[in-house]
């Protein structure tokens, strides 16, 4: 726990310094700025904003500093993962898909 403690703090800091992010009083893995909005959760990060802004600006920011892998809901079909879930862009919302463990013998 003190590790993920700590590596929060570090990618908290890091991105309202760098990119001006306030974080929720009552929920601090919500952040917002006048752009964007994110929800961290250990590792993964889900945002939603501007599109140019996401682009152009946000992810060469988290690419100067730590190494990512991303996924976009742009059109019918995309597909991207959050906590174990995955989420289908469809015509008219998402579909999300719950995760699941192997039982082991």
């Amino acid at each position: 726990r003190l590790g993920a403690r700590a590596w929060f703090d570090y990618l908290a800091e890091f991105l309202e310094k760098e990119a001006g992010f306030e974080y929720c009083v009552l929920n601090p893995c919500l952040a917002k700025n006048g752009h964007m909005a994110l929800l961290i959760h250990v590792d993964d990060v889900m945002v939603v904003g501007r599109r140019s802004y996401i682009m152009d600006f946000f992810i060469p920011l988290i690419k100067k500093r730590f190494e990512i892998s991303t996924d976009f809901l742009e059109k019918v079909g995309d597909k991207m993962t959050f906590l174990k879930r995955t989420y289908v862009r469809v015509d008219d919302g998402l579909v999300v898909v719950p995760g699941g463990y192997i039982e082991t013998c």
